[in-house]
């Protein structure tokens, strides 16, 4: 079984491309923080997942909530795609994750306090 199922933050916006007249992809990368006790230190490290995201073309509604900062969980699978040949000559592969479902989580903090100060003000 090829399970995988993160919750971080989105390293930056995501990007929509398209992969042909039916589908479109939205590609980002979510940072999830790992902790760990070595000589009886915390240690505290962040970790770089890639992923991408397949849609029908146009059903791409998600993408604008996907911004830098903002908490999400991503499940689906970890593939490999296509190697990406490097100036020694040799094809280096990655891994990221095919997402089969999105879940939003909170904004980053500057753009909650933004949405909240923009609503008080059209209320006023």
């Amino acid at each position: 079984m090829n399970k995988i199922i993160l919750s971080g933050n989105l390293a930056a916006d995501v990007r929509v491309g398209t992969v042909n007249e039916k589908t479109q992809v939205i590609n980002g990368t979510l940072m999830v923080d790992n902790s760990y006790t070595k000589d009886g230190q915390r240690v505290e490290q962040s970790m770089a997942y890639p992923f991408a995201y397949f849609v029908d073309t146009g059903k791409t509604g998600v993408a604008p909530h996907l911004t830098k900062g903002r908490t999400i969980t991503i499940e689906g699978s970890l593939q490999r795609p296509e190697g990406n040949l490097a100036s020694n000559g040799k094809t280096y592969h990655d891994v990221q994750v095919r997402v089969d479902e999105i879940e939003l989580g909170r904004k980053p903090h500057a753009q909650e306090a933004a949405e909240r100060a923009a609503n008080a003000a059209a209320t006023a």
